[in-house]
């Protein structure tokens, strides 16, 4: 499988060093401005393991992927959807972990309803500097919109295997408003 990471943070950083351990292909879609500092690997430490992985890194999204996983946030996710500039065709999945409900929306206008499917996470994760994450929780808790369960079983049970909680639900509104009420 091939993902694109748009926001190269905590969240970002810990699905894609999970998914690079795992064998599948990673990119970092990063600021043009960031690009020539950030370094060739994400170096994870987190009570379910520790490793250092290869990634590549771009400034677009210019190429297919399996899965775009979109890890900014809510404020800036207008201007970093600026750097996706292929078909929408081209994505397979687009899986946004934002906490809020409005980016659902925005993002199925621009993809389409099917390609987007609405996620949340509960996790403890941080990029303390480029390329090097700490997830600090024993855990971390995915739940994934039903309609992404064809196109996203194989990278969820990767995850699972690493130790995460994983679910598929088909109440979308119950995935994103339990998150904003934890928070709350």
């Amino acid at each position: 499988m091939r993902h694109a990471i748009l926001g190269a943070g905590g969240v970002g950083g810990l699905i894609g060093a999970v998914l690079a351990k795992s064998g599948d292909a990673v990119t970092l879609l990063l600021r043009p401005e960031a690009l020539n500092d950030y370094p060739p690997e994400l170096s994870l430490e987190s009570p379910l393991g520790q490793f250092t992985v290869p990634v590549d890194r771009a400034a677009e999204v210019a190429q297919p992927y399996d899965v775009l996983w979109i890890t900014v946030k809510a404020t800036q996710l207008e201007s970093a959807l600026r750097c996706i500039v292929v078909q929408p065709e081209w994505l397979g999945a687009i899986v946004p972990l934002l906490n809020g409900i409005d980016h659902v929306a925005l993002l199925r206008s621009r993809f389409g309803h099917e390609r987007v499917v609405p996620a949340t996470i509960a996790v403890e994760s941080e990029r303390v500097s480029p390329g090097k994450i700490i997830h600090r929780s024993p855990s971390a808790r995915l739940s994934v919109s039903l309609i992404g369960q064809a196109r996203l079983a194989s990278t969820i049970e990767k995850l699972r295997q690493f130790g995460f909680t994983c679910h598929f639900d088909a109440d979308e509104q119950k995935i994103l408003w339990s998150k904003l009420a934890f928070l709350g």
